[in-house]
């Protein structure tokens, strides 16, 4: 979906992690990724969020582009792959 670089910036135990996102293309940016954790029954519900600044042409783009649909599969992917390694993780502390 485009290249760039992901650095976690914040973290708390079971609450939040915070990523910086340099963009490098398909368009040059940065924006603030939120994963969101919420105890629920018995698991945890996770919440991502995107935001940031755009310039003019990020403006632009986001007039014909919606964001969601072009990041969102990435993110649910990565989260379902986060939820595989925490399931496999509590089971060998068992």
């Amino acid at each position: 979906m485009g290249a760039g670089t992901c650095t976690i910036i914040e973290s708390k135990p079971g609450e939040l992690v915070r990523c910086r996102m340099d963009w490098q293309r398909p368009m040059e940016g940065t924006s603030m990724v939120d994963f969101t954790f919420r105890p629920a029954g018995g698991g945890t519900v996770v919440t991502w969020a995107m935001y940031g600044k755009n310039n003019f042409m990020g403006k632009l783009v986001s007039l014909f582009m919606d964001g969601e649909e072009i990041c969102g599969p990435q993110f649910e992917k990565g989260l379902a792959d986060l939820g595989a390694v925490a399931v496999a993780a509590t089971a060998t502390t068992k």
